[in-house]
């Protein structure tokens, strides 16, 4: 009728792929060979396409390194029927200790039986597991996002020439602890990139948060966000819809002091992150005395010369039934446990874990696999 009114609406990614897999396109009319990569994070519009090629095909991918299964991701590489298998259990990014983590982790939590092996040009060091002045001595724990320069500095590759600074990255699971870890480097005059860009961390939709608790309706932009009268009705809502999301952004409220200071950091901390961004070229950032901060989803596929793991994975890798339904792959749990191999492994040379990784590893009795 009259009364109906029609408008555009935007077309999401996963929108035209699934159109483009409807069109059963041929690509093995113009290609012999196709590869497709982290195939244990691939969704099945983009497996379909690949397996219906009449081409040679190659599948790649670490199905101990399936992070997203959130969004609808499968593990293509336990579908596929290959007819040769070959693995890279050698990796020269890191050396024999860091690996020698990664494969404590594979052989209490999964039915993985190949040994990851290190081949870095240095052994590593894993700071917070060795009883060594290295371990001891070497950060606050309290404030484990610190990185004392000294700590980081590489020999020189030639003589005659100087130490250089490492940078070094802390990796988390959520957006939230690392708004605590940016305010908290912000406040030290410490300098810090995210990793990706601040713009896709949502910061600003913790300062929107921020001002529906102060009634501060005009200032929203989130238009989600607007149609809450007050904080508490926010909160009633997220304990409803158990929304971890804005649960998650009410405690960084909280924990920060209240709305009102987060509004004013919040702004400060965007527009520092964003002058940092345009100052530093990319090629300036690896040896500069600054920290990446990203969630590991952020980190996936790259590596840093050091990392700090921050503690807000999932924490009781004792549980008896987390550990079942790791070894059995169910659906998001084995995420969680994945999150922590990857963070891991984006390690080159030193490597700081948080408290629930170590307490497992002391209380599991894994730590022999890594003296």
């Amino acid at each position: 009728g009259s009364g109906i009114i029609t408008t555009a609406m935007p077309m999401s990614h996963s929108g035209y792929l699934k159109l483009y897999q409807l069109r059963q396109p041929r690509l093995d009319v113009d290609y012999d060979v196709i590869m497709l990569d982290e195939a244990q994070d691939t969704n099945p519009a983009i497996q379909d396409i690949v397996m219906r090629q009449q081409c040679a095909k190659i599948i790649v991918g670490d199905r101990h390194q399936a992070i997203y299964s959130f969004i609808g991701a499968e593990d293509a590489l336990g579908s596929v029927c290959a007819s040769r298998t070959l693995t890279l259990t050698r990796s020269f990014r890191f050396g024999f200790r860091i690996a020698s983590i990664a494969n404590a982790l594979l052989s209490y939590f999964t039915t993985e039986r190949r040994t990851l092996i290190g081949l870095g040009q240095t052994p590593g060091i894993v700071l917070g597991l060795f009883d060594s002045t290295v371990a001891k001595n070497s950060y606050d724990e309290d404030r484990w996002w610190v990185w004392r320069k000294e700590q980081r500095r590489c020999p020189p590759k030639e003589k005659g020439t100087d130490y250089h600074q490492e940078s070094y990255a802390v990796l988390s699971r959520t957006n939230a602890t690392l708004f605590h870890v940016a305010c908290a480097l912000m406040r030290c005059h410490q300098s810090f990139l995210m990793i990706g860009g601040v713009d896709s961390y949502k910061f600003e939709d913790i300062l929107d948060t921020a001002r529906v608790c102060l009634g501060r309706h005009k200032d929203v932009v989130n238009p989600f966000l607007m149609r809450f009268e007050s904080g508490t009705v926010l909160k009633r809502y997220a304990d409803a819809t158990n929304d971890s999301e804005i649960l998650s952004r009410l405690k960084v409220i909280q924990h920060c002091g209240g709305a009102e200071e987060v509004v004013r950091i919040t702004k400060k901390l965007l527009l520092r992150a964003k002058a940092q961004e345009s100052s530093l070229e990319p090629r300036q950032r690896g040896g500069a005395d600054i920290a990446f901060l990203g969630t590991v989803h952020k980190a996936k596929g790259l590596e840093f010369d050091n990392v700090v793991l921050a503690d807000d994975y999932f924490s009781e890798l004792m549980d008896v039934r987390f550990q079942s339904d790791v070894r059995h792959s169910k659906r998001g749990v084995v995420d969680e446990f994945n999150m922590i191999y990857v963070g891991v492994t984006r390690a080159k040379r030193r490597l700081r874990i948080g408290k629930s990784l170590k307490r497992f590893l002391l209380g599991s009795g894994m730590l022999t696999h890594i003296d």
